[in-house]
């Protein structure tokens, strides 16, 4: 049955167990022991169970739940406004654009990178000065802005590093991203991402885009 199977991955991924997740549900002990025993979740039971992993309700019951091996991953890509950013858009008196990202994704981020696994940003903005800017001080070497579609940008990237695209990690928030999370080894979106988004990803994080979801993406998922 996916739902038992999805359950039991979720509370691995998330370090707990079925008591704790009762409790944070104000369920008796004894429900996730009757799931186990045949009797499946109710429908109100089951939105809460999505809402408390941050994934979709279909995902839960059909999806599969997954976790990426270790040796898996070996690039995150990551798209700007609405995950390192909050989407936000902050344009001076001389036309400059400006951009707020959070200090705790660039550290989780630095932190990756030491441990051998790649970082690069995909964004579909117009204008990317901001994004080199942050790109360069992370020492992140692959950066595209611009209209291109990005799993046409995503398939030379492949070419020149030598990988699949099971061996690529991505978080993205919006429709433009929705071609390379269909293909990818393991996606990620912020809570506040599109809906269509959300329904496709592989989890969805806590936290909203540019307020700390990278980090949280990399320490669950990429085992920072």
């Amino acid at each position: 049955m996916h739902f038992l199977r999805n359950f039991h991955r979720l509370m691995q991924v998330r370090g707990t167990n079925r008591y704790r997740v009762a409790k944070s549900l104000g369920l008796p002990h004894s429900r996730p022991a009757a799931w186990e025993a045949g009797e499946g979740p109710s429908l109100p039971e089951l939105i809460a169970l999505a809402d408390h992993f941050r994934v979709s309700v279909d995902r839960l019951l059909r999806g599969e739940i997954r976790r990426p091996a270790p040796e898996q991953i070996k690039m995150l890509v990551l798209d700007v406004d609405g995950v390192l950013s909050d989407g936000g858009m902050y344009v001076s008196e001389r036309g400059d654009e400006l951009k707020k990202f959070h200090t705790r994704d660039g550290r989780g981020i630095i932190e990756l990178q030491k441990k051998g696994t790649a970082v690069a940003i995909l964004s579909g903005g117009l204008r990317g000065d901001a994004v080199y800017a942050r790109a360069e001080r992370l020492g992140i070497a692959r950066v595209y802005v611009g209209t291109t579609p990005k799993t046409q940008i995503m398939e030379g990237w492949l070419r020149e590093a030598g990988l699949q695209y099971a061996n690529i990690a991505y978080v993205g928030d919006d429709l433009n991203d929705l071609g390379v999370i269909r293909r990818v080894g393991f996606s990620g979106c912020p809570a506040d991402a599109a809906w269509q988004v959300r329904e496709v990803v592989d989890v969805i994080l806590q936290r909203d885009g540019g307020r700390g979801c990278v980090r949280e993406f990399i320490e669950l998922y990429l085992g920072l």
